[in-house]
């Protein structure tokens, strides 16, 4: 069975992103020191904000919302393939990747995994063992019969 929601995915991605890119920017604008040619600057420890940003909004979510804001306004979850619950160590594996996925060559390799993958699934959810699926779908491995209700 087949899930992409490629577009879905992609908007989802979008407003996520934006949302950390604001925050980053709104965070460094606020609490930065101005340099003499106009821009902000964070430094030390407080640099390390717009990580927790990161983290927070991503893993997070992910981890006990089964998605980010994005995923819920698009109507996605993700879901471990084994059926499990998401752990913290696959969300994070998922995320780190997005380097790769996401923000190198602006989303290119994701989409072309996406699409060409038997589970429609990017580098970070392959490595994860994760998927991005509709939260109306139904999932085959979750199908649970038990011996009384065989026919």
């Amino acid at each position: 069975m087949k899930y992409p929601y490629t577009s879905r995915r992609i908007g989802a991605t979008l407003v996520d992103y934006l949302i950390i890119f604001f925050l980053t920017w709104a965070y460094i604008y606020l609490t930065g020191d101005r340099l003499d040619d106009g821009r902000y600057q964070v430094t030390g420890l407080a640099a390390l904000m717009p990580l927790a940003f990161w983290l927070i909004y991503f893993v997070i979510a992910e981890r006990y919302w089964h998605g980010t804001f994005g995923h819920q306004l698009f109507k996605l979850k993700v879901v471990s393939m084994d059926g499990n619950d998401l752990n913290f160590g696959q969300v994070l594996v998922r995320r780190i990747f997005d380097i790769m996925d996401i923000v190198w060559c602006f989303g290119l390799v994701g989409f072309i995994l996406v699409r060409t993958t038997p589970d429609n699934q990017r580098l970070g959810d392959q490595l994860a063992k994760t998927r991005v699926v509709g939260v109306k779908d139904r999932y085959p491995y979750l199908d649970v019969q038990f011996d009384f209700e065989q026919r």
